[in-house]
C-alpha cells in the first residue's frame, strides 16, 4: 500500500483540502488507507454531511464532534441536512460549533416552523450562515454576528424586527440572499450595511409590500415575486455603484423606470421579466452591456 499510495506523501494541509470536498461518510473511509490519511481525517475541520438527509444515528455526529473537541480542533465549516426527528439534538450541536468558533455553517431542515436555536446568535466568528427551513426570532441575549459576511435563507421565516436587528448587528454583511422566505412586510436596508454588495430576493411572498434599499456599495440586485407585481421598490444611495439589476414580476412602471435609469450611470447588466405594468421603454446608456426583456404583455 505504501508503495502505491503516493497521496500520503502530500503535506497534511493538502490532504485535508482534498477531504474537504468529500462528504463525511466518504472522507471517513480514507482513514484506513494509512496512518497519514487517518490523521488527516481525524483532524479534518470541514465536515460536509452532504445534501442527502442525515439519517445516521446521532451518536455518529456526537462522536465526530467529541473527537475534535478532545484534540482542540475547531470546526471551520459544517454542512448538514436534517430530518425533523433530529431537531432535538441541533441545539447541543450548535453550542459545540459556536464554542469552537465555527466560520461557515450550512443547516437545513424540512419544515419552516422550526425555531432556530438561540445559541447560533452568539457565533461571533461566523462568516457565512446558510439556513433552510428555520424560523428566526429575536434572541434574548441579542445578535452577536460581528464577523458575518454572508447570510443565505431558503424557505425560512423572519419578520421585520429580526431583519432590522440583523442589519444593526452585522455591519460587515456583504451578501444577503433570501429565497422562498416568509414573514417580512418590508425588506428595508437603511444604510447600516456599508459593505453590502449583493442582495438576492427570490420568490418574494405576497405579504411583502415594499423593498427599500440604501446601500452605498451595492453591485448586484435581484428581485422576483411569487405573485404578479411586487408594488414598491426604492433604491437609494447605491445608484452610482449598481452594476447588475434583475427584476421579475415587479411593478415596474414607465415613470419609475424613466426616473431610475438615468441615475444608474454604471449599470452594465439589466434584466426585466414578467413586468406587466411596463408599457413603454426608453434606455440611453454608455455603460450598459447587456439588456434583456422577457414576457412583456401583448400590446407593448
Amino acid at each position: 500500500m505504501d508503495g502505491l499510495d503516493q497521496f500520503s506523501k502530500l503535506p497534511m494541509p493538502i490532504l485535508q483540502h482534498i477531504l474537504s470536498f468529500l462528504i463525511v461518510k466518504d472522507a471517513a473511509k480514507t482513514s484506513v488507507l494509512s496512518k497519514t490519511w487517518n490523521s488527516a481525517w481525524s483532524s479534518l475541520s470541514c465536515l460536509n454531511f452532504g445534501d442527502i438527509v442525515f439519517m445516521e444515528s446521532k451518536n455518529v455526529l456526537d462522536q465526530i464532534l467529541a473527537n475534535r473537541q478532545k484534540q482542540n480542533i475547531s470546526i471551520q465549516r459544517f454542512k448538514a441536512k436534517l430530518p425533523d426527528n433530529r431537531l432535538k439534538y441541533v441545539d447541543n450541536w450548535i453550542k459545540i460549533l459556536v464554542a469552537g468558533n465555527i466560520k461557515e455553517l450550512h443547516l437545513e431542515v424540512f419544515t419552516s416552523t422550526n425555531k432556530l436555536p438561540e445559541a447560533i446568535f452568539a457565533a461571533k466568528a461566523l462568516n457565512m450562515l446558510c439556513l433552510g427551513g428555520f424560523k428566526l426570532e429575536l434572541p434574548s441575549d441579542g445578535i452577536k454576528f460581528s464577523s458575518l459576511r454572508e447570510l443565505h435563507l431558503i424557505k425560512s421565516f423572519l419578520d421585520d424586527q429580526v431583519l432590522d436587528a440583523l442589519c444593526a448587528s452585522c455591519s460587515h454583511l456583504e451578501v444577503l440572499s433570501f429565497r422562498e422566505f416568509g414573514g417580512l412586510v418590508c425588506f428595508q436596508i437603511a444604510g447600516t450595511l456599508p459593505k453590502l454588495r449583493i442582495v438576492n430576493l427570490v420568490n418574494c411572498p405576497e405579504l411583502l409590500q415594499r423593498v427599500d434599499i440604501t446601500a452605498p456599495d451595492l453591485k448586484y440586485l435581484h428581485i422576483s415575486s411569487i405573485i404578479e407585481e411586487l408594488n414598491v421598490i426604492k433604491i437609494t444611495a447605491c445608484k452610482s455603484s449598481l452594476k447588475n439589476l434583475n427584476l421579475s414580476s415587479v411593478a415596474v412602471t414607465d415613470q419609475w423606470l424613466e426616473n431610475l435609469l438615468p441615475n444608474l450611470p454604471n449599470l452594465e447588466l439589466f434584466y426585466l421579466s414578467s413586468c406587466s405594468s411596463l408599457k413603454s421603454l426608453k434606455i440611453s446608456s454608455d455603460r450598459l452591456k447587456y439588456f434583456k426583456v422577457k414576457s412583456i404583455p401583448r400590446g407593448y
